[in-house]
């Protein structure tokens, strides 16, 4: 039985599903594009970063290399175009998972967006901490703001994976795409049909 009936309170689940993957798509598809931007002009960017780091003093300037700069920047944008592109791809599969009703064109949007909520979670978590040490009511204010973006978050993740188990429990009654798929025999005797038209 799915743990939530509606997404958001007033979008029935698969239209839910539909929306959040065309924010997603095109979310991610902006972020590949920043990336790539970025990636392709390295060198301007690395070489703003050193400015910055001379204008802070010597002593800031002593501790990096231009070239330590410039991979960690290649590294780092690399990784982000490369979870940009995989968000990209789980949020299209979600679109189709949601119109034509297979749960497991949904499983690689929940894998992804698990990882991604376990990832922010000690991100928010490290934020508070480091607010909470700095000024108690910067902690508050970090702890109200962080808290409630990740519980919308986990919310969402939530009315997804009860969009997995409405479509479960339609394959499993017979109204799901795998159902119409792998019928049972025809009673008359002919030979049944496997696939689609």
């Amino acid at each position: 039985m799915p743990l939530l009936k509606k997404c958001c309170f007033c979008f029935s689940l698969k239209t839910g599903g539909v929306i959040l993957g065309w924010l997603g798509a095109v979310s991610a598809a902006l972020a590949s594009v920043i990336a790539l931007i970025a990636l392709c002009n390295v060198d301007s960017l690395t070489k703003m970063i050193m400015e910055n780091l001379e204008k802070q003093g010597p002593n800031s300037i002593a501790k990096y290399d231009e070239d330590f700069i410039k991979t960690a920047l290649q590294i780092g944008l690399g990784f982000y175009l490369a979870m940009a592109l995989i968000g990209l791809i789980s949020a299209s599969l979600l679109i189709a998972g949601s119109v034509k009703r297979n749960r497991f064109l949904l499983l690689p949007w929940l894998i992804s967006f698990a990882v991604s909520l376990g990832i922010g979670g000690l991100m928010i978590l490290a934020q508070i901490v480091g607010c909470f040490s700095h000024d108690v009511s910067a902690g508050f204010l970090a702890l109200f703001v962080g808290g409630g973006m990740y519980a919308f978050e986990l919310y969402l993740w939530f009315a997804i994976f009860s969009l997995f188990q409405q479509l479960r429990e339609e394959e499993t009654s017979g109204l799901g795409a795998t159902a119409l798929i792998y019928k049972s025999p025809p009673a008359d005797g002919l030979p049944a049909y496997k696939g689609m038209a």
